[in-house]
């Protein structure tokens, strides 16, 4: 009888903790570059989407200073990258010029 109301209480406690967990979403998207800033070895760059009108800067970080050496204020790249619902941040997996 303990062991069945056990199982069932830490099946509910599962459940509640996994709804209240921010998902991340991996994203494609054509971005113009607005600024590049580093700071203690982090990288980012600001970015607007420009296949939305109405969408707001946002930062992009990234792991390397190699790429974001290469990388140009005020050209445009195609990047996907991950980012939680909630934020204007997120981190780049692949950049890359348009063709």
């Amino acid at each position: 009888m303990y062991k069945k109301l056990n199982l069932i209480i830490f099946i509910i406690l599962i459940v509640i903790l996994s709804s209240c967990s921010v998902s991340k979403t991996t994203t494609d998207a054509l971005v113009s570059v607005i600024s590049k800033s580093s700071s203690n070895s982090t990288y980012w760059i600001e970015v607007k989407n420009m296949e939305s009108e109405d969408s707001e800067n946002f930062k992009l970080y990234l792991d390397d200073e190699n790429l974001w050496n290469v990388i140009e204020e005020g050209k445009n790249y195609v990047v996907t990258y991950t980012h939680k619902s909630d934020k204007n941040e997120g981190d780049i997996s692949v950049i890359r010029n348009p063709k």
